[in-house]
């Protein structure tokens, strides 16, 4: 049997267990061909959720939704894979079943048709926590992981690699918090919000295949790739190290390759924030450009999306700071008041500084080009890791030709940040969309006396 990682066009899946278990004891295998059956599942996963989601539609003709009492208190027991997957290349989980929707009779028949929704369980056990302590002398990393253990009592297996290595290392910057009465999800996102690594690289917190992760974006740029997607009628040369999961891709379409007009209004590109410290009486301004941000490693793919050319105020995107200026209070520095020495008061910082427009403008840039693909489905694809687009020149090729041309700059790397697997009894699909905030190759610049360009911009 053929290895399920390597190149191939096959939709087969092998689907090892369906099971609803209920509440009550009761358990159906969705997969066994009787009354009671499958349709399809919708398996989703999204770098900006904490959770996996998905649907799944029945056929229910023997009264198996009586029989499981179903109310919300049942869970889907899911394991699928290509055919000669082993061990941990299985995909396997276990989903908390919350809602019923469109239960309705098929046709004339005894038979009727629903659709349940399921989420990973946490989803739900955060609704019925609350979280009130202090958080203090750590990474926010060590601070998640307290929450997913202690609150959210998950599987630690469950938790990333890269999470638990991350929670291990010594912090950059320690910020203490104090948090009442927030859900234990709430809490990690506002631990999300208000971290930077040293770079000044936002973290997000998501859940994917592998577990629960907590990374910058940095780090998630920084991964090796998982695999090169080719286009379908491209004619390319593979090196033979080339990733495991290579596949053609069935179809694809850019949903924008770049937005001005949007970067623009919402400031992707650069902006300004004002301060005001009502305790010291101190007023602020504080430019940030995306283009000027410390690493060079804040870029997937190596190069800025713009080529600097000027506006009729002879400035480049990255050098307009009032597209949408942004006006908060501060307490950055009160600590070292002399009132607050004296009555040996510690303020804790906001970082507002710090954290506020640059995590808004990395998560923007993020999305500066986004690419929906359709392949082969394929299980290892997880949201959070870099994969390659091998995309060609849509141009006059020479048919002699060995390799049809690239296109340098809408090829290359790019995350995922979005996925969804369409699973029916006998078949798979895998959809992703792919996001880049920089370009593959350096973009030109006219000259800066270019009569062409000048008498279009000042028209």
């Amino acid at each position: 049997m053929a290895d399920a990682k390597t190149q191939s066009t096959s939709k087969t899946i092998s689907i090892y267990e369906c099971k609803i278990i209920s509440s009550n004891g009761e358990v159906i295998d969705l997969i066994k061909p009787d009354s009671f059956s499958l349709v399809n599942i919708q398996l989703y996963e999204d770098i900006y959720s904490p959770v996996i989601h998905g649907y799944a539609k029945i056929v229910d003709g023997s009264g198996a939704y009586l029989l499981l009492n179903m109310h919300g208190n049942e869970y889907l027991s899911l394991s699928f894979g290509r055919p000669g997957d082993v061990g941990d290349r299985k995909y396997k989980r276990t989903f908390r079943i919350y809602s019923c929707e469109n239960k309705k009779q098929k046709g004339d028949s005894q038979t009727q048709t629903y659709i349940i929704a399921f989420c990973s369980d946490e989803a739900i056990f955060s609704n019925q926590q609350t979280i009130s302590r202090t958080f203090e002398g750590a990474h926010p990393g060590t601070y998640i992981i307290n929450v997913l253990l202690n609150d959210l009592k998950i599987n630690i297996a469950r938790i990333s690699p890269l999470l638990r290595q991350l929670a291990s290392k010594q912090p950059a910057n320690v910020f203490d918090y104090v948090l009442t009465k927030y859900k234990p999800f709430e809490a990690i996102e506002f631990f999300a919000k208000h971290s930077l690594n040293e770079n000044g690289s936002p973290f997000i917190f998501f859940e994917n295949r592998n577990g629960y992760n907590f990374i910058s974006l940095e780090d998630l740029f920084s991964q090796p790739s998982a695999g090169v997607l080719t286009h379908s009628s491209a004619k390319f040369s593979l090196p033979p190290e080339a990733a495991p999961f290579d596949s053609s891709m069935v179809s694809h379409e850019y949903k924008w390759t770049f937005d001005v007009l949007e970067g623009t209004k919402n400031a992707y590109y650069a902006d300004t924030l004002y301060t005001l410290d009502l305790i010291r009486q101190k007023f602020t301004k504080q430019e940030v450009s995306f283009k000027n941000f410390k690493s060079i490693d804040s870029l997937i793919d190596g190069f800025f999306p713009d080529n600097g050319a000027k506006n009729r105020n002879n400035k480049s995107l990255s050098q307009e700071f009032n597209a949408q200026p942004k006006y908060q209070l501060t307490n950055y520095g009160q600590t070292e008041t002399p009132y607050f020495i004296s009555k040996r008061v510690r303020v804790n910082n906001t970082n507002i500084e710090n954290t506020l427009i640059q995590r808004k403008m990395h998560l923007q840039m993020l999305e500066n080009t986004r690419l929906w693909v359709h392949i082969p489905g394929n299980p290892y694809y997880t949201v959070g890791q870099v994969t390659e687009v091998d995309m060609p020149l849509f141009v006059q090729n020479d048919e002699s030709a060995k390799d049809r041309k690239k296109d340098d700059f809408l090829g290359g790397k790019y995350l995922v940040t979005k996925l969804r697997h369409s699973i029916t009894p006998d078949s798979m699909e895998t959809f992703m969309l792919l996001s880049k905030n920089s370009v593959g190759k350096r973009m030109p610049a006219a000259a800066i006396n270019n009569q062409y360009y000048n008498l279009a911009r000042d028209y």
